[in-house]
């Protein structure tokens, strides 16, 4: 029996455009890798979950920031109570809720009750803040006629850490 090899006969490649390729596909690859290795690296693992700070005092993360002043007495009948001012700065891109923030408070060990005073646009704001810019507002909180200090959380903040300010009434 004989038998005839009917296949198309193998082309050599050359190898000049193979190897052009090559080095270029290699130069493209090394290139990008700089660029990466310039781009600022964003971690939340090499960050704090919980940050403290002292009352009148400001914490500037990447995408927020979150101030908070020293507290002032305020008026409320038959309770004592404080109020903050609160200011927040938007650094994203994307507009952020306000109501998406939870803000708490503890007196000694006493959980203090937020107030809402619509009267004097006091208390927690549901406002958006476009970003780029900040939006200051008013909160209050009863506490315990003999508490001498505050501690007042916020959360989340910066991929989900928690800014702790805490101080003297």
């Amino acid at each position: 029996m004989v038998v005839v090899d009917q296949s198309a006969p193998v082309r050599p490649v050359p190898s000049l455009p193979v190897i052009a390729l090559a080095i270029v596909v290699g130069v493209l690859g090394v290139a990008l890798g700089l660029i990466v290795a310039k781009m600022p690296q964003v971690s939340y693992v090499d960050r704090p979950a919980l940050v403290n700070l002292r009352l009148d005092n400001t914490y500037d993360g990447t995408t927020l920031s979150v101030g908070l002043s020293r507290p002032v007495s305020y008026a409320v009948v038959g309770r004592r109570a404080v109020t903050f001012n609160v200011a927040v700065a938007n650094r994203t891109t994307a507009p952020l809720s306000l109501a998406s923030l939870d803000i708490q408070a503890v007196s000694g060990s006493t959980q203090d009750t937020q107030l809402t005073d619509l009267a004097n646009n006091v208390g927690p704001s549901s406002a958006t803040v476009l970003p780029g810019r900040s939006l200051v507002w008013q909160i209050a909180f009863t506490v315990p006629v003999a508490a001498d200090d505050i501690t007042v959380q916020v959360s989340p903040v910066d991929g989900g850490r928690t800014v702790v300010f805490s101080g003297s009434l």
